[in-house]
């Protein structure tokens, strides 16, 4: 019989030098902006947002989990993998996104952050 493990609290460390955890080094890959959110795995096609982190660039500008973005600085998009390129960018650079929610196609100005990254490698 399996048990049932919750966590909610999970420590990230976030630096700018490798740290060695043995066989395995983390890193901090220099970033391009991005606004913060992930994407509904669904099945469809469609670029619908199913998260926002809090306080990210498009928490602040009022991007909710359920939009479904159909354009980015007015191109069309239809894949989530086609919103994805078109949002990164330069940090700081204000990015248009257009929205499906609700009936309505509000477009949101954002401004890109820095969204750590960190990824691991084999020595």
């Amino acid at each position: 019989m399996g048990r049932e493990l919750q966590v909610t609290d999970v420590a990230v460390l976030v630096r700018t030098d490798p740290v060695n955890l043995g066989d395995i080094a983390l890193e901090r890959v220099a970033s391009i902006g991005g606004i913060g959110v992930s994407w509904a795995q669904n099945g469809t096609a469609e670029a619908a947002i199913d998260h926002v982190l809090p306080g990210s660039p498009a928490a602040v500008a009022g991007l909710r989990g359920g939009d479904i973005i159909v354009a980015v600085n007015g191109e069309p998009v239809e894949a989530a993998g086609d919103a994805s390129e078109l949002i990164r960018g330069p940090i700081g650079a204000p990015v248009a996104i257009t929205v499906k929610r609700v009936g309505a196609e509000p477009t949101f100005q954002v401004v890109r952050g820095d969204l750590d990254v960190m990824t691991a490698r084999t020595p």
